[in-house]
């Protein structure tokens, strides 16, 4: 049966209706000098549970991502505060990704050039997700997401920025990011050898990588494989829904 619904819910004759609900009780009505202070580290976690939501491997790869980082900052800065901070915000540098297609996201094979274009993307808008001006680590997890993808050597994205221009956070994270990345199967590549690896990111200090980063990296190699078994044991068959946020504090070998 055909319905007209704009008749059918259309007021009868006579009846007025308010067009002003602030005074109606299902109108809510902060009371005066209310003010609820956010808690960053639990927003930024439901970022996280909503990248999960598009691809459970995904999650894997930011937690992973989160520790690595946290554990290479401690090697590169001795800064036990930075270390713990990188931990808690590198976990959203793909949180960009949300925003891609999934023909594009979840694709087996090679990129087109106009679909490279669309997942680059991915850097400006997780920056703009997360977009808090006045959280230091929210501030912190944008500077990240908008920078991870630059290279040493300017050849990156999105803003070609090179050397120490590129923030220390994501001249960390870019290198754990692709360590992760490599040592794991996906869709569309078999996992690469951890010596390779290895091999990989020596071979990319000064071009792709910041030396001193890289060398940092491998003083390290084995505490960062280590935390890698460490992060999957720990995740695995389990969701982040479940775990909660203290999933990105840092967790000792």
């Amino acid at each position: 049966m055909d319905m007209n619904f704009e008749a059918a819910f259309a007021p009868t004759s006579g009846v007025q209706v308010p067009c002003d609900i602030t005074g109606s009780p299902w109108s809510f009505q902060p009371p005066s000098g209310f003010s609820e202070p956010l808690d960053m580290a639990s927003a930024l976690f439901k970022f996280a549970v909503l990248a999960e939501m598009r691809d459970t491997e995904t999650s894997n790869h930011m937690v992973r991502v989160g520790q690595l980082a946290g554990l290479l900052a401690q090697q590169v800065t001795g800064d036990a505060r930075f270390a713990a901070m990188i931990c808690r915000a590198a976990p959203l540098h793909d949180i960009g990704k949300v925003c891609v297609r999934d023909a594009v996201l979840m694709k087996p094979g090679p990129l087109t050039d106009r679909e490279w274009v669309d997942m680059r993307l991915h850097t400006v808008m997780g920056a703009d997700l997360l977009h808090f001006p006045g959280h230091p680590l929210a501030q912190l997890a944008e500077e990240i997401a908008l920078h991870h993808h630059e290279r040493y050597d300017g050849a990156g994205y999105p803003a070609g920025m090179s050397g120490e221009a590129i923030p220390l956070s994501a001249r960390i994270v870019s290198v754990v990011d692709c360590l992760d990345a490599a040592t794991m199967r996906r869709c569309y590549k078999p996992a690469m050898p951890p010596a390779q690896v290895f091999l990989t990111l020596a071979a990319q200090a000064g071009r792709q990588f910041d030396p001193m980063v890289v060398e940092c990296a491998l003083a390290i190699q084995q505490p960062l494989l280590d935390m890698i078994m460490a992060v999957n044991e720990r995740l695995q068959g389990r969701r982040l829904s479940d775990l909660g946020s203290t999933i990105f504090s840092m967790m000792p070998l």
